[in-house]
């Protein structure tokens, strides 16, 4: 009788056990499901590109940002109009990791096609003659850095980042926002980003 109950209390106590173990390794998995994580908003970035960003988190200490955008404004598409089109990747080690706040050290590229499209219309005898000018530039920025992230709400989170920028551009017609080669087709100098992003 004694042997039966010493059985049925070694019983209980591994059907706890084996609960305990369960229970701890639904917690562990439920852990390691917090990686990958997401960020979706919008960024200037001298290094990988201005536009729509998309961040992934793969675990503690990397993360890929992706970015950019097509867009164009102008009176008259498809020939009267500036078009622009913008591509980057950026790769992110997380330095420190503390509560809300992340500094990360990064390497990112950015490619860049900028057109200026333009239409002029005149007659001569009688014959109206149409005159299409499309001024191009190419650019390709590569760049690294240092940036610091902080998580303002627990579904908003803002970055930026500062560091060298090394650009190699074809044209020098452009805006010094984009192109930042003024006076030849190279520039190697100092770099900025922001972004604000939603955190899923």
């Amino acid at each position: 009788m004694k042997i039966m109950n010493y059985f049925e209390k070694f019983n209980k106590l591994l059907v706890i056990i084996v609960l305990i173990m369960i229970f701890q390794h639904a917690d562990l998995s439920a852990q390691k499901k917090t990686y990958p994580k997401h960020q979706f908003g919008i960024a200037y970035s001298s290094f990988s590109g201005t536009g729509l960003n998309y961040q992934i988190e793969l675990n503690q200490s990397s993360a890929v940002q992706l970015g950019g955008i097509v867009y164009y404004y102008g009176d008259n598409p498809p020939d009267d109009l500036d078009f622009y089109t913008i591509l980057g990747a950026e790769y992110q080690h997380s330095i420190i990791k503390q509560g809300n706040t992340r500094i990360y050290g990064f390497l990112g590229g950015s490619y860049l096609n900028l057109e200026h499209r333009r239409v002029k219309r005149y007659v001569i005898n009688d014959r109206e003659i149409v005159e299409k000018n499309i001024i191009s530039d190419e650019i390709i920025n590569l760049g690294a850095g240092v940036g610091i992230e902080y998580k303002i709400l627990p579904a908003f989170a803002i970055s930026g980042s500062v560091g060298l920028l090394h650009q190699i551009s074809d044209n020098t017609s452009f805006s010094e926002f984009w192109d930042r080669s003024p006076d030849g087709t190279t520039y190697t100098g100092f770099g900025v980003s922001i972004a604000i992003r939603y955190v899923f």
